[in-house]
């Protein structure tokens, strides 16, 4: 069972059916090539990256830096309690309430994610709609993504570019098959 009343700000709209974001997120995966691992996989690797800025600024300084070169890491908040998954059969305990903030530089789009958005992503193929954390799929590959990830999207890739998607996060994910690297980069 699924109990959107889990987050103060819900999972998906009230009026949202469940099985009908999931499916719509699954269709644009489907045309893009993309995964739900795959962006749970990201989501993770965000979070890390997040986590090594955080332990190493100084406390009462704010905590920010670029990550990659279109993605900037803005921030995190730690909020009280713990945060739980919303599926009552799913045995995934509780996490601490962090959220931590990017924006895509080139877009100006904002993510914001915790370890239960990348949860959700991997175990139960949800990306959250209707809340400060709701993404589509497609919008997550274009705007968070290493560029150059899925051709359909990027088209050719530029010097900068190139750069990215030959990143350490990049190859491994092709390693394991998480993404296609596209037709133009074969």
């Amino acid at each position: 069972m699924f109990n959107n009343h889990d987050s103060q700000e819900l999972f998906i709209p009230k009026d949202a059916i469940l099985d009908e974001v999931i499916k719509q997120d699954t269709r644009e995966l489907e045309q893009i090539g993309g995964s739900f691992e795959a962006i749970a996989d990201r989501m993770d690797q965000l979070i890390e990256t997040a986590e090594g800025i955080i332990s190493q600024t100084p406390r009462g300084q704010k905590c920010c830096a670029d990550v990659e070169p279109n993605l900037r890491f803005r921030g995190y908040v730690s909020t009280r309690g713990l945060q739980f998954c919303p599926f009552s059969d799913c045995r995934k305990s509780a996490t601490e309430s962090r959220e931590y903030q990017f924006m895509a530089r080139a877009s100006g789009k904002s993510l914001t994610i915790n370890r239960i958005t990348s949860h959700l992503a991997r175990h139960h193929s949800l990306l959250e709609k209707g809340n400060q954390y709701g993404i589509g799929a497609r919008e997550f590959y274009e705007h968070f993504m290493p560029e150059g990830c899925v051709n359909v999207l990027m088209g050719p890739a530029s010097p900068e570019v190139n750069a990215v998607k030959h990143s350490p996060f990049a190859l491994l994910m092709r390693q394991r098959g998480k993404y296609s690297r596209g037709k133009n980069e074969r």
